[in-house]
């Protein structure tokens, strides 16, 4: 939680203008987040400047000039602390803040609170005008007044260190778990001497560390643009790869198949090899059966009477003259008539 005091319209208006993001942004702001932003209270630089005079009005004493006449407090938590959460339970933390404010200042007191989900963490603005009821004591009389005096909240240390304490210990007891600083008593004891940043100093740094921010994540995403062309061109030489394989792979599938029917045919051409030479063998074995019957035959002698008759031959005859033929037959008939009964007459 940290505060700062406005004493004239100028810085009024200077917070106003930021916490209602009027005019130009800082590098910080989200705009597309800017939606989610929640108004309480005053909802433009001019109501919040209305609302400050009205509850001036009400003084019962004229205030001083110099005066502080708002004091904007700034109420948020480590980005640790909202990692995680919905924007329901971040706002639910930032409402217990703004309870704090008005159970601490007064409700009527509290004239605007902005919440903030469009930055690097969620956190609220609450604008508190310092009026304080208090009695004014004389040797007679106790008189109630009321006036603008901020001082009466927060002068000297003690008092700002117990406002700090009592707003940790105020969204501890609504279930925040959230460690108190330490106080600045403690630090200087332990040899420390931490001075608080003003608003918008802090406002500055967290730009500066946004902005820084979204140069690392800019070259980052720079890198991984470069890393995924890189993979892109790996991806596109591994499909190029593979199809160069799968067509290979088809070739030499289609090859395989061409020497698989090649040995199909062959293996075919064999068995009916193999086939032709066992019908041969058959019948080889079968002609040396018939040649080995044969020379067991016996022959028969031809006699030798019968010797003509096997060269007899008609034209052998014509060609003899008549009485050599006529002598031959006769002989032949002879010899054919005493035997078998045979004759050519």
């Amino acid at each position: 939680m940290r505060h700062a005091k406005a004493k004239n319209g100028t810085q009024i208006g200077r917070v106003g203008r930021h916490n209602f993001r009027v005019g130009k942004l800082g590098k910080g702001v989200d705009e597309t987040r800017s939606h989610l932003n929640v108004y309480v209270g005053a909802q433009s630089v001019k109501e919040l400047h209305a609302n400050v005079k009205t509850a001036i009005a009400t003084a019962t004493r004229k205030p001083r000039p110099d005066a502080s006449k708002m004091v904007e407090f700034f109420c948020g938590a480590s980005p640790e602390f909202f990692d995680g959460k919905t924007y329901d339970e971040s706002k639910a933390y930032l409402d217990d803040c703004l309870d704090w404010a008005r159970n601490t200042f007064g409700y009527e007191n509290v004239i605007g609170a902005q919440y903030h989900f469009d930055e690097k963490t969620p956190h609220i603005h609450i604008e508190v005008v310092p009026m304080a009821d208090t009695i004014k004591k004389t040797k007679h009389t106790e008189t109630k007044q009321r006036t603008l005096n901020a001082a009466h909240w927060m002068d000297g240390k003690k008092k700002m260190e117990d406002l700090q304490t009592s707003f940790a210990k105020f969204v501890q007891e609504r279930g925040h778990k959230l460690e108190r600083g330490e106080p600045k008593a403690e630090r200087l004891a332990m040899g420390g001497n931490v001075k608080h940043k003003p608003v918008r100093q802090w406002h500055e740094e967290q730009i500066a560390e946004a902005k820084n921010i979204t140069n690392v994540a800019e070259e980052i995403l720079t890198n991984a643009a470069h890393e995924e062309k890189k993979a892109a061109d790996f991806r596109r030489q591994l499909q190029n790869e593979r199809a160069r394989v799968l067509s290979q792979l088809d070739d030499n599938i289609a090859h395989a198949k061409i020497l698989k029917a090649e040995a199909k045919r062959q293996k075919a051409q064999g068995d009916k090899l193999r086939e032709l030479e066992e019908e041969l063998r058959k019948k080889a074995e079968h002609v040396a059966k018939a040649t080995a019957n044969l020379v067991e035959i016996s022959i028969p002698v031809v006699p030798k009477h019968i010797e003509p008759v096997v060269e007899y031959q008609p034209d052998y005859w014509a060609a003899l003259d008549d009485a050599e033929a006529h002598q031959r037959k006769q002989q032949l008939n002879r010899s054919t008539n005493s035997n078998d009964g045979f004759s050519l007459g």
